[in-house]
């Protein structure tokens, strides 16, 4: 008999806390949100390129046969696509189209075909009363040599934010090659 008054208490405060709930736990754990990168397998639009102007393409110095290319932006707003961890929900993943603005644009090229583009961008103002906008930087990556820039990825602060994390296979083969603007 006390056996089974131990059972059913058990199963009362089970049941009456929130150990069975479907909400995510509000406590100050860490967030289960952590991702590396976000693979679209027709390719992510480069925001700010189709009205960018190239200002200066250089050889970078300690990386023989990668060129950057600088870009002109305007300072018009635009729409861009990023993901990020929901902070109401841990665990997911969440793809949002934000209003912001392009601070630098710059592509890396090896064999005069660019292989990745870095993003540094301010998110606009909005109404959610932030008195400071979120800004960040992002790359996006062409890893077969298509033109199709499938791979989107945060800058690590823990390496260079300057330079692409990644040099594809394809375009380390280009930099092995003499171009003509050498």
């Amino acid at each position: 008999m006390f056996r089974q008054k131990l059972l059913i208490a058990l199963a009362f405060s089970l049941c009456s806390t929130s150990t069975f709930a479907q909400a995510p736990s509000t406590g100050s754990g860490s967030s289960k949100c952590q991702f590396s990168e976000v693979y679209l397998q027709n390719g992510w639009t480069i925001p700010g390129t189709d009205s960018a102007k190239s200002k200066q393409r250089t050889p970078l110095a300690r990386h023989a046969g990668i060129f950057l290319t600088t870009f002109d932006t305007l300072d018009a707003e635009i729409n861009l696509t990023i993901a990020t961890c929901k902070s109401t929900q841990e665990g997911r993943l969440e793809i949002k189209e934000i209003s912001a603005k392009i601070i630098k644009l710059w592509a890396f090229d090896a064999g005069s075909k660019p292989f990745a583009y870095r993003i540094e961008y301010a998110e606009s103002a909005s109404d959610d009363k932030r008195s400071d906008p979120s800004s960040a930087i992002i790359f996006f990556y062409d890893l077969d040599g298509s033109g199709t820039f499938t791979l989107f990825r945060y800058a690590d602060p823990s390496k260079s934010i300057m330079l692409p994390s990644i040099i594809p296979d394809w375009a380390q083969n280009e930099m092995d090659q003499p171009t003509p603007h050498q």
